[in-house]
């Protein structure tokens, strides 16, 4: 599977980028971990992404919503929350094309998806 992590890294990076740009700094290092951990084809990638530190309940990655918990212009907040949905769900995708289950994850990874398309009908 040498090189098919790296196809996680764009998504991780623009992750990372939000997660930070709204002061999500432990998430964000789990984020930067991943990336290192898909640079390195390391064999622990896989456990990691499937794990409850990426999509696991309070404190996870997919538990954050910018738009519920800053402050700031609420059209901006939004904006960046659709965009983060939008994101996890392409994370999905790609572990769903390189077979990393996520079986337990699957109604809220398509409630998401949901949210996303309502957001934005036209992508």
């Amino acid at each position: 599977m040498a090189d098919e992590f790296e196809q996680f890294v764009p998504i991780l990076v623009a992750l990372r980028e939000l997660l930070l740009k709204y002061d999500y700094f432990d998430q964000a290092d789990v984020a930067s971990e991943l990336i290192d951990l898909a640079h390195l084809d390391s064999p622990e990638f896989p456990a990691m992404m499937r794990s409850g530190l990426v999509w696991g309940s309070a404190g996870s990655i997919a538990d954050v919503a910018f738009a519920y918990n800053q402050s700031g212009p609420l059209e901006q907040l939004r904006r960046d929350d659709t965009e983060f949905m939008r994101l996890l769900v392409r994370l999905a995708d790609e572990m769903d094309r390189q077979r990393m289950s996520l079986e337990p994850h699957k109604d809220w990874i398509e409630g998401v998806r949901k949210v996303v398309a309502e957001e934005n009908p036209s992508k």
